[in-house]
């Protein structure tokens, strides 16, 4: 997938920072990812020239985790289950490397070729410290945490509200707040008023409400732990089918050989990443 930017768009947001005119940006997928990182949507190759920036990113191609709700209705606790706890895991990373993602639903989450998550569309997320109150005002409305709609917030605590409200909507099928003008629904949201559809499990009802999200035993156990096939590393050999395809598109061997050796990421790389993942 490639995307285009004005210049300077995103620059500060996570993966994306900003270049020379045409000239190549290093890109996040440098060394092996964690299985956290794995389920984080991936940057392949950032190109920034006088008129736009290209981001060439993976492809998730099983669409938005709000179209598989909505063409399911609602999904079952155990598939919700398996696919919360991947997201749970991604922010977390992002977390404990000192980025929020500040706009986390079901429209910015993707699911790929295999069904696993992909947390995707930084464009509103920053860098953030230990203890450090932010004032800017950004994301949907719906997915806002009371703190959030004081003077100051907490970054991190904002995604695990944010988190709630998601998994909420991925077992009920609609969000919890649903003022039909924005001071109905800042009311709601500060004291907290929402139903609990009967039907959810005694678990479900309880990670919802109390957002104690890791340690929950609702997430415990290695059901819809991040897949390993998610985590590759960067291959120092080169496939033989997409060497050969490359080879038919003009790229020198010699020259795929070298930048999987240096993990050098560059045209070579984005190209060579991109049917990797056609081939899963």
């Amino acid at each position: 997938m490639v995307r285009s930017a004005r210049p300077g768009a995103g620059r500060g947001a996570p993966g994306v920072r900003g270049t020379e005119p045409a000239r190549e940006a290093a890109s996040p997928e440098s060394g092996p990812p964690s299985p956290e990182r794995a389920n984080i949507i991936k940057l392949f190759q950032v190109i920034e020239t006088v008129d736009n920036v290209y981001i060439i990113m993976e492809h998730a191609s099983r669409r938005q985790l709000l179209q598989h709700i909505r063409q399911a209705g609602r999904l079952p606790e155990d598939e919700a289950h398996g696919l919360f706890k991947q997201i749970v895991c991604a922010v977390k990373y992002c977390h404990d490397n000192g980025i929020i993602h500040r706009d986390l639903k079901a429209n910015n989450i993707l699911l790929d070729a295999q069904r696993d998550i992909r947390v995707s569309d930084f464009g509103l997320g920053t860098r953030f410290l230990t203890g450090q109150e932010l004032t800017e005002r950004c994301g949907a409305s719906g997915y806002q945490a009371p703190e959030f709609l004081g003077q100051k917030y907490d970054g991190p605590k904002k995604d695990v509200w944010s988190l709630g409200v998601l998994l909420y909507c991925m077992v009920t099928g609609t969000l919890p707040f649903k003022g039909g003008i924005l001071v109905q629904l800042r009311q709601q949201v500060l004291n907290k008023r929402y139903d609990l559809p009967p039907y959810l499990s005694t678990e479900g009802r309880n990670i919802i409400t109390q957002l104690h999200i890791m340690g929950h035993p609702w997430l415990q156990g290695d059901e819809g732990s991040p897949s390993p096939a998610a985590a590759e590393t960067l291959p120092k050999h080169p496939d033989p089918a997409i060497l050969a395809a490359m080879s038919n598109l003009g790229y020198r061997p010699h020259e795929i050989r070298e930048s999987l050796l240096n993990s050098t990421f560059n045209e070579v790389i984005a190209t060579y990443l991109t049917m990797l993942r056609q081939q899963t």
